[in-house]
């Protein structure tokens, strides 16, 4: 029917018609017979219960069952939920028992349709935007930076053309020869110099505006998270079967529609955290000791992570030294879900924690790669804490990314180069929290970006991989499942927020 409705110009008599000649001819396709209890007599249209003779029904019509048929036509505006379905019954019944609701639906339904939109983010139309913004450029830093955000884009074999271009032609718009730089430096000096840090201020600041263009922030309150807007869109959830590190968890790969909604722009940071304890008193289950002692602290042995629960370890003594900058760790599921409700009922706005797929789609960021800076997990320094040649007790991990990001356990959050979303620390620093129960693969699942809560609850699931793990983790599919009452001292979350 709603199908049908949105349909312009057409006769209710002819809409209802071709309603039933489509149910028909599926039935038929599912070898039985079926049609929908509808009678058609001249320009009116009826509803009739399964078993009734219509035509009966209709020949015997009397007053005393026009009430029945009003309401069965304001189901049916209802169930439509559309502008024209509830004009529809006011033409029809301008004074009917549901005239007020009616004409209250209708112009709710006109204004949402004059409001401006909200933006849609469309990451193949970035890509686009920002080709067509550089595709004439004679700056072969424009194309390296291409090739940084879509290594694999549709332009890719372009771009590498015009740097090989660069090459062979001495690269004389990026290096300048020596000799000719000494001369010019001599003669002209700082004009030289300044002419090259604007061109190279320039080009930053093309690829920083790419970012805002896409970036929206607000707080709450002056101590809350700052949040960033996430525009909605559609993606492609999971991992190619061919990724590095992949998992079967992964997949199967699968299209989702992603709302508009607000994602912390840094995990909740241990000062954040103490604000909540000392408000609200809240001791969290590492320092109740809830099914295990205090909290899980890595340790390498030959280079291998292994878990060890020890008593008196808790978010303000996670075994390593940090500050209020820094993310929370050795929380739960349980403890993140706490300051939650907290904030949400503090400051009177509706913040949860992400789903898996809001996630995913903020931390990819209109990437199509395995990290949202590309497939080379060794440029993960400049983006990413993660396991590195920075050394941890004295010992290095392995296998590792190889590149030094200079912290041996969690960063400050805000260390590394913001996604495209301008979001920090989505792969490493510390594995986040989601509402999903964890579920071992994506068949199923919801694909309109909503958590999945059914089957064992007791199991959720998190994001982003952490300070302690290797380049098979830390990837935006990447996934784990943990009892909601673990904390380990590489674990955390960012919140999420509804938007009005």
């Amino acid at each position: 029917f709603v199908k049908e409705l949105r349909k312009e110009g057409i006769h209710v008599a002819e809409m209802v018609q071709n309603v039933r000649e489509i149910v028909k001819e599926k039935a038929a396709r599912q070898r039985h017979e079926q049609a929908p209890a509808i009678y058609i007599q001249a320009d009116k249209v009826y509803l009739v219960p399964e078993g009734i003779d219509a035509r009966k029904t209709l020949n015997h019509a009397n007053p005393s069952n026009t009430a029945a048929i009003e309401l069965e036509y304001w189901k049916g505006a209802q169930q439509a939920n559309l502008a024209e379905a509830y004009q529809s019954y006011l033409t029809k019944y301008p004074q009917g028992e549901f005239a007020d609701l009616a004409k209250a639906n209708l112009t709710k339904l006109q204004k949402a349709s004059e409001s401006p939109k909200p933006l849609v983010f469309d990451p193949i139309q970035v890509e686009l935007s920002f080709w067509d913004s550089i595709k004439g450029s004679q700056d072969k830093g424009d194309f390296e930076e291409y090739l940084r955000q879509w290594p694999a884009g549709r332009f890719a074999g372009i771009a590498r053309n015009r740097l090989k271009a660069f090459s062979a032609e001495g690269e004389r718009r990026d290096q300048v020869p020596r000799a000719e730089a000494d001369a010019r430096r001599k003669q002209g000096g700082g004009q030289w110099k300044e002419a090259h840090l604007a061109e190279e201020k320039r080009r930053n600041e093309a690829v920083a505006s790419q970012v805002k263009r896409n970036t929206e922030t607000f707080k709450d309150c002056p101590d809350c998270p700052e949040m960033v807007v996430i525009p909605a869109g559609r993606f492609t959830m999971g991992s190619p079967a061919d990724e590095k590190g992949r998992e079967n968890e992964e997949g199967p790969q699968h299209e989702v529609n992603v709302n508009a909604f607000a994602l912390g722009k840094t995990e909740v940071t241990i000062g954040q955290w103490r604000r909540f304890v000392q408000a609200s008193g809240y001791k969290t289950e590492a320092e109740r000791n809830v099914t295990n002692t205090g909290c899980a602290i890595w340790k390498w042995v030959d280079g291998k992570a292994q878990g060890d629960w020890r008593a008196g370890r808790y978010w303000d003594s996670p075994e390593f030294q940090q500050d209020d900058s820094q993310p929370v760790v050795c929380v739960s599921w349980n403890d993140a879900r706490e300051y939650v409700k907290w904030l949400s009922n503090t400051v009177g706005k509706p913040y949860r924690l992400p789903s898996e797929a809001e996630w995913e789609y903020a931390g990819r960021a209109g990437s199509t790669t395995a990290r949202y800076w590309g497939n080379n997990p060794d440029d993960a320094c400049r983006y990413a804490n993660v396991a590195d040649q920075t050394p941890y007790e004295g010992q290095l991990r392995s296998p590792k990314h190889e590149c030094k990001d200079g912290y041996g356990f969690t960063a400050p959050v805000a260390s590394f180069t913001a996604n495209a979303f301008g979001l920090h620390d989505m792969i490493g620093n510390v594995w986040e929290w989601t509402e999903d129960c964890y579920k071992n693969s994506y068949s199923g699942v919801p694909m309109d970006g909503s958590a999945w809560t059914s089957g064992d609850c007791s199991i959720r699931a998190l994001r982003g991989g952490s300070w302690v793990n290797t380049p098979g983790f830390a990837r935006s599919a990447r996934r784990n499942g943990v009892d909601t009452a673990n904390r380990y001292n590489s674990t955390g979350f960012r919140l999420a927020r509804m938007l009005p």
